[in-house]
């Protein structure tokens, strides 16, 4: 369906109501910032002064890039800001997206591409937009904050695109047609798929980066580690500026290896590899392997091919996995543990347990859906 004809006094989210309805998360925000220590603490949770401040931008109608280091907090400070601009504006309202499919479902969101209508993004912005759907021009039309996760894997080319396609659809004279912009990730981490191959550019290349990320907020305090030292050398691994004394630190653990029965896993840069590295421990194994099929249910279930969990996981006794579930804070079971297997329950019983227990995995692009349901331990020998 051809678009030309939209104009931004069309749009439900027009320039003056959403003006309006920003000024009122505004005016919340200042109400926030003026509440002494134990009120601001409801305000904005549990968080540091850094997650903190981020809360208080969001909330104040500001464009953000929430950006830090492993462990510092980014997702749980990112789910803080989305509770929070959801329950002041509604869900409509707020459109939650991320780079790729896995990540968007661990914010409960969508694609980027599916969410702003542009499929693969092949195109200038002029011929995006006359492709565009109405349902995806509406969703621009509604939208007051657009929130990206792992925005490190975004083109910035393709960023300018989607600011044009909002100027078009919304108000000419602002970034993304004054839709809110929430940025989250770690530039440090992956960069845009086939950055080199097909000269893309990193997002903070783009035109529109300026001021869409007019307000940086680093978190600095690493929350999954307590060992400053091991931090500092984490950090300095992050940079590629390795002191001296942390690469002593490192020579001494190869030096070293801890004798232990969960084994250090594997780092490789794709999932085909570390799939031969964990079909190759498994089969040097003794014992015969058992195997656990998830449950896929849904129309589309091709959209679960890069979820986490196999649609057959197959184990041995002495197989190393991750657990991918918070089972039991207390006792350090939790997403991310690692562990390995020591034997089969063969209470029907304890299986029964275990099925009620089944993690389920939801991909959504727009109306289609796919579930899997599957338990959240996979081999872990290896990663990508």
């Amino acid at each position: 369906m051809l678009l030309s004809s939209l104009q931004p006094s069309d749009a439900p989210g027009s320039a003056p109501l959403r003006d309006a309805k920003r000024q009122r998360t505004a005016d919340d925000a200042s109400v926030c910032a003026g509440a002494d220590d134990d009120e601001e603490l409801e305000c904005v949770g549990e968080l540091n002064s850094e997650q903190q401040r981020a809360v208080s931008l969001a909330m104040a109608g500001e464009n953000i890039f929430l950006t830090g280091g492993a462990g510092t907090g980014k997702s749980f400070t990112l789910n803080q800001i989305i509770e929070a601009l959801r329950q002041h504006h509604g869900d409509d309202a707020v459109a939650i997206t991320a780079t790729t499919g896995i990540a968007a479902t661990h914010i409960g969101g969508t694609t980027l591409h599916s969410w702003s209508g542009i499929g693969v993004g092949k195109g200038t912005a002029d011929e995006l937009f006359r492709k565009m759907s109405k349902h995806a021009a509406t969703r621009w039309q509604q939208c007051l904050c657009l929130v990206i996760d792992e925005v490190s894997m975004l083109d910035g080319s393709l960023f300018d695109k989607l600011d044009a396609i909002g100027r078009r659809l919304l108000d000419k004279t602002r970034c993304f047609g004054g839709v809110q912009l929430v940025l989250c990730g770690d530039f440090f981490q992956l960069p845009p798929v086939g950055l080199l191959r097909d000269k893309l550019s990193f997002l903070f290349e783009a035109n529109a980066w300026p001021l869409a990320a007019k307000n940086v907020v680093l978190l600095r305090t690493v929350f999954r580690q307590t060992d400053q030292s091991f931090v500092d050398l984490l950090n300095e691994m992050r940079q590629a500026e390795l002191s001296p004394f942390s690469v002593a630190r490192l020579q001494h653990a190869v030096a070293n290896p801890p004798a232990l029965a969960v084994v250090p896993t594997k780092l490789y840069p794709h999932n085909e590899r570390a799939e031969e590295e964990n079909s190759t421990r498994l089969h040097v194994l003794e014992g015969k392997p058992r195997v656990w099929r998830a449950i896929d249910t849904g129309s589309m279930p091709w959209l679960l091919k890069d979820l986490l969990v196999p649609q057959a996981l197959v184990l041995k006794p002495g197989a190393q996995v991750m657990l991918l579930k918070n089972l039991d804070t207390g006792a350090k079971l939790v997403n991310g543990s690692r562990g390995v297997v020591v034997g089969f329950e063969p209470d029907p019983s304890a299986a029964a347990a275990m099925q009620r227990d089944l993690e389920t995995h939801r991909r959504l692009e727009a109306l289609r859906e796919a579930l899997r349901q599957a338990v959240p331990a996979p081999a872990a020998g290896a990663i990508s």
